[in-house]
């Protein structure tokens, strides 16, 4: 098709580390973008999401107790976006999906602490 770009992410699997306090070491999580949003394998258990990694990244991550932004669905949903309009490479997407990764990571440690907190997760 004459003046249609490439999309060269389609297909591409990348990584999404994620540090818990549960384990203490990053959780890497792979996302595989698709032409319906991301395809999601973590520790052999894989699932289809949406744009915004809608249900398969949230059930992973509910699944460990993980503390994650509100409005990651919609940053996904944005990057998601941004590498088929912008024809992101995959050196960009997986620098813009490590930067969300560490965002969930901090909201993930800035949790409450303390001794209540102690048997929590």
């Amino acid at each position: 098709m004459p003046g249609k770009k490439r999309d060269p992410t389609l297909g591409v699997q990348f990584s999404f580390p994620v540090l818990t306090k549960r384990w203490g070491v990053p959780d890497t999580y792979h996302l595989t973008r698709t032409a319906e949003g991301w395809d999601v394998d973590f520790m052999g258990i894989s699932g289809h999401g949406d744009r915004g990694g809608r249900d398969a990244l949230y059930e992973s991550l509910d699944h460990d107790c993980v503390e994650y932004p509100a409005s990651l669905p919609i940053r996904l949903e944005y990057l998601w976006r941004m590498a088929q309009d912008r024809c992101l490479s995959k050196r960009q997407t997986q620098a813009a999906l490590t930067r969300l990764a560490r965002w969930v990571s901090e909201v993930e440690y800035r949790c409450p602490k303390g001794p209540v907190w102690e048997g929590y997760k």
